[in-house]
């Protein structure tokens, strides 16, 4: 396998992109990717995403439902999509424009997989709030976690979040991973989830 210095990284990513007038994402592990982070903060560079990874070992207390509050599995892709319009909110207060989170579903039917279980919260009819886990083997992760605007500090993400966990579990992995945003790392620590990495996210070209 070839192995390139940090420089050469991401002069030939710059050359790929750049060629097709397009900006690009640098996505750097801090246990293993200390050269590529230090080469992009010689530019100048800082960060726009910094997010931990964190797992768990075991799982959690079921949540109590709030009167008012229903869950539902994804069952339909009318399920998937009511997570997506959840999530287009959700995920701008993180810089990741709604219409970036649509093309990520761009194909519902496929999250209707065993291998994924996902969850909605609805008050009366409208969802609220949702997360997803995909299932590989020994380990989970869970992907996706999202509260709309109206339901924020309401406990429900913190209550898919729970679901999606012990899915993890149930489907007989032995560890749960995840990784956080500033919103969701200290509710995941306080639910037991511990910090094993970072992951740093640079966008080239920056955007002023």
């Amino acid at each position: 396998m070839a192995r390139f210095r940090a420089a050469r990284v991401l002069e030939l990513a710059g050359a790929f992109f750049g060629e097709r007038g397009r900006g690009y994402a640098v996505i750097v592990r801090g246990s293993w990717d200390g050269d590529i982070e230090a080469a992009l903060r010689e530019r100048g560079l800082t960060p726009m995403a910094d997010s931990p990874c964190m797992l768990i070992e075991s799982p959690l207390a079921e949540p109590a439902i709030p009167p008012g509050i229903r869950i539902e599995r994804f069952d339909s892709e009318q399920r998937v999509m009511d997570a997506v319009r959840v999530n287009a909110e959700a995920y701008e207060a993180i810089k990741l424009p709604a219409e970036e989170t649509r093309v990520f579903f761009g194909r519902p039917a496929a999250l209707l997989s065993k291998k994924i279980v996902g969850f909605v919260a609805y008050r009366d009819t409208v969802p609220v709030a949702t997360a997803l886990t995909i299932l590989s083997g020994e380990n989970a992760g869970i992907y996706w976690v999202g509260t709309a605007a109206p339901a924020r500090r309401s406990g429900l993400g913190e209550i898919c979040t729970r679901l999606t966990t012990n899915a993890g579990f149930a489907s007989g992995a032995s560890v749960v991973t995840l990784q956080a945003s500033p919103f969701g790392e200290p509710i995941y620590a306080r639910l037991g989830y511990k910090t094993y990495d970072r992951l740093l996210r640079y966008r080239l070209p920056e955007r002023k």
